[in-house]
């Protein structure tokens, strides 16, 4: 082995061991008696580059394939890496780089131990090391390319740009509902235009609820625009969140000039956003960082879904809301469960429903003040760009809020449940921004026969008819409101 590969070795090897020095009170404090097996690694990094790199240099023998031993190292440690650190921060990274050089020196042993082997072992042995080694990184490229020729849910990654998750789920999500064709710019809605003089246009902005889960006619932006007696452009993608908001906002609702903005913000995940600064080493970050690496991600949202496939086969295997009734002429014919929640069936198992509901309570509630300053400031930044326009929010609640006995199944006491309203509505009304919690509103609505007031699909998150309707209700006062108040301003 040349002298070169010690050098550097050896090098990592200081340079990691150095940070280590640096930073070991606060890696103690952080991680109590963890901290000494990040020790216990960078020893034997320097023992492993010692003992096998400087001894085959010394005794003037060569080491086969040096190149295939780094790639195998390389790899091995890219798939320890992210087995071991759960989030991606610059200094693990730093203290990885001795470990790291240590890996690659075994793996040079192994090639020189394996090469007094017979040929075939030998050969079988240094195979099945790389196959290890190199199967994670390459299954890792050859899901991003299959994920940017055919996108598709179980792909998705956080670590992009607003612009490419909006285009994203904008394909992932382009098909009729219903019947109805998207418009061109894939929103459940007709083809918008810009406002003309002297008319009055609202721009709706959200998630999948405005592409929510009822036909066009019973939509909620539809029944607030027929109250209202003008248009309401439903601007809304699936699986989107304040960020993109802003980016359909930007790019798409304020060049067609609408009277008004209003942002639909839910309050189940919406809360989900990056910090408020651009995270540092993108490139690093999206390979080092399991949360944003497909190869770790994948298998997990496979057993997932297999999971979720066997608990209730009938709401994995197609979208509900797109089975009509053989035959059936009329609309309720066709949907029967629209005007009768007791006929829906579920789509998501029992189990999944309650895990996903805890999950977002647990955020929504419980982390709330963690999230809120980037809720509040990407809000804030939309406001700002309506310039002297009406722009106001309107809370979506979710379910958890709104059925009694679905929090009380939940067993999360001790959280406050309409915390994150009460602290949005506060800070909003601090900065001059309109808020409407439709919370209240959806609590209001009496309770049927069994005690549930059913104004959300059945184990599904999104309204049905009985929810939109309140809410389209809500939302046309809200805009006259708005409206309201900026002719008041104006005089």
């Amino acid at each position: 082995m040349s002298r070169v590969w010690l050098l550097l070795g050896l090098s990592a090897c200081a340079a990691s061991t150095s940070i280590a020095w640096r930073w070991w009170p606060a890696l103690v404090s952080l991680l109590g008696h963890g901290a000494h097996w990040i020790g216990a690694a960078e020893a034997a990094a320097w023992l492993a580059c010692l003992c096998v790199w400087l001894g085959p240099a010394r005794s003037g023998s060569r080491l086969r394939a040096p190149v295939r031993s780094l790639l195998t190292g390389l790899g091995l440690s890219w798939s320890a890496f992210l087995l071991v650190v759960p989030a991606y921060e610059r200094v693990w990274l730093e203290l990885a780089l001795g470990p790291a050089a240590g890996c690659v020196a075994l793996v040079c042993g192994f090639e020189a131990w394996s090469a007094h082997w017979r040929p075939q072992r030998s050969r079988l042995a240094r195979a099945l090391l790389v196959a290890l080694a190199l199967a994670p990184p390459l299954g890792e490229a050859a899901l991003r390319l299959v994920a940017r020729w055919h996108p598709a849910p179980i792909f998705v990654l956080d670590l992009r740009s607003p612009g490419n998750v909006l285009e994203t789920n904008r394909r992932l999500h382009n098909g009729p509902r219903f019947g109805f064709s998207l418009n061109s710019g894939g929103h459940y809605d007709e083809e918008f235009r810009a406002r003309a003089r002297g008319e009055q246009r609202v721009a709706l902005i959200g998630d999948s609820f405005s592409q929510g889960i009822v036909p066009h006619s019973l939509h909620y932006s539809t029944l607030a625009e027929e109250q209202l007696g003008f248009a309401v452009d439903n601007f809304g993608v699936t699986g989107i969140g304040p960020l993109e908001y802003e980016e359909l906002l930007v790019r798409e609702a304020l060049p067609l000039d609408p009277s008004a903005v209003v942002i639909a913000f839910f309050v189940g995940n919406d809360f989900e956003l990056p910090p408020l600064q651009p995270a540092r080493d993108p490139g690093l970050r999206s390979w080092l960082d399991r949360r944003h690496v497909l190869a770790w991600l994948v298998p997990q949202r496979l057993v997932r879904l297999l999971a979720e496939r066997r608990e209730n086969p009938s709401g994995i295997a197609g979208a509900q809301f797109e089975r009509a009734q053989v035959g059936a002429r009329t609309q309720d014919e066709r949907y029967p469960w629209l005007g009768h929640p007791e006929l829906e069936q579920p789509r998501i198992s029992k189990d999944g429903f309650l895990r996903l509901e805890r999950e977002r309570a647990r955020l929504a509630c419980g982390s709330v003040e963690e999230f809120l300053p980037s809720a509040i400031e990407a809000l804030a930044r939309m406001r700002s760009e309506c310039g002297a326009r009406p722009f106001g929010v309107l809370l979506i609640p979710d379910e958890f809020q709104i059925e009694d006995g679905l929090w009380a199944e939940l067993g999360l006491e001790g959280l406050e449940r309409d915390r994150p309203q009460k602290l949005l509505v506060r800070e909003l009304g601090k900065r001059g921004i309109p808020v409407l919690d439709l919370g209240p509103r959806l609590r209001a609505v009496e309770p049927l026969a069994d005690g549930k007031r059913h104004l959300y699909h059945l184990r599904d998150t999104h309204w049905n008819t009985r929810g939109n309707a309140v809410a389209g209700e809500a939302l046309a006062g809200f805009v006259r409101a708005l409206l309201a108040g900026a002719t008041s301003d104006r005089r």
